[in-house]
């Protein structure tokens, strides 16, 4: 096939080229897959498991430097 002169030939009219179209996949085998993922990784937490799990250790942090503050302040009570 030949382009007319002084046209700029498309990559489509050039070369035939081979695409991957993933929508052509059964939807059993994605579910397979996902399955399958989700058995050898586990369940993973999201980001607000995530998120919810920091504020616990921080309130658990503060709680303790709190414990020890107290205790200092004790301490320091009695030896006076």
């Amino acid at each position: 096939m030949s382009t007319p002169a002084g046209s700029i030939p498309t990559p489509a009219a050039s070369a035939p080229t081979r695409t991957v179209d993933i929508t052509l996949a059964p939807r059993a085998v994605i579910t397979f897959a996902s399955g399958l993922v989700h058995r050898v990784f586990g369940e993973r937490p999201t980001a607000q498991d995530n998120a919810w799990q920091a504020v616990l250790a921080d309130r658990e942090r503060a709680a303790q430097r709190a414990e020890v503050a107290d205790a200092r302040r004790l301490t320091s009570t009695l030896e006076h």
